[in-house]
């Protein structure tokens, strides 16, 4: 055999052994193949962990990015309706009754406003984009709180006049007239 002759004698098997270091000699080169190939079963083990855990991961932020994007269409289509319904509200009040010149200027100036509020809706969607491919620039500009609400109210004026209401807005003296922040989008 490989670590000695072999005699058979009969009924029994007997070796003859070898020296060690022709052993050594056979044994060696084996037990490094096998060290080797247990290092690389290794290797390649660890590198499919890796690659499982960097697919899983990515799995979960497209699954949170999905749930983001799918959050926000449904918010924005909620909100787009806001002006939309002040914009076609102003409209069914200008067609109902004339008014006066400065009526009609006041629903003309909502319309106006609405317009520009729904504008901002659909920029917000495009800064959505911006946001997701890191380039989105915040702005930190005086805003005024006050026209901020004003504004807000207008957009639902003309249907409050069309269902009898009218809107009013309170806030208190201590109320800054101006804070730093990215007026469009607060909006």
């Amino acid at each position: 055999g490989p670590l000695g002759d072999v005699i058979d004698v009969q009924s029994g098997v007997f070796e003859i052994p070898l020296p060690l270091h022709r052993r050594l000699e056979i044994v060696l080169p084996v037990v490094a193949l096998m060290l080797t190939a247990l290092g690389l079963a290794i290797h390649a083990a660890w590198r499919r962990y890796e690659y499982t855990r960097a697919l899983e991961h990515a799995k979960r932020r497209a699954e949170e990015g999905a749930r983001a994007r799918t959050a926000f269409l449904a918010l924005m289509s909620h909100e787009i309706r806001t002006p939309l319904n002040g914009i076609l509200g102003t409209v069914s009040l200008l067609k109902k009754n004339g008014g006066t010149v400065q009526d009609q200027q006041h629903l003309v100036q909502l319309m106006e406003d609405s317009s520009h509020m729904l504008l901002r809706m659909l920029n917000d969607v495009l800064d959505w984009a911006k946001l997701e491919a890191g380039a989105l620039d915040m702005r930190r500009e005086p805003v005024n709180l006050r026209t901020l609400v004003r504004d807000g109210l207008g957009l639902f004026e003309a249907q409050a006049q069309a269902k009898g209401l009218r809107l009013t807005q309170t806030h208190d003296e201590p109320l800054p007239v101006a804070l730093l922040g990215d007026g469009l989008r607060l909006r």
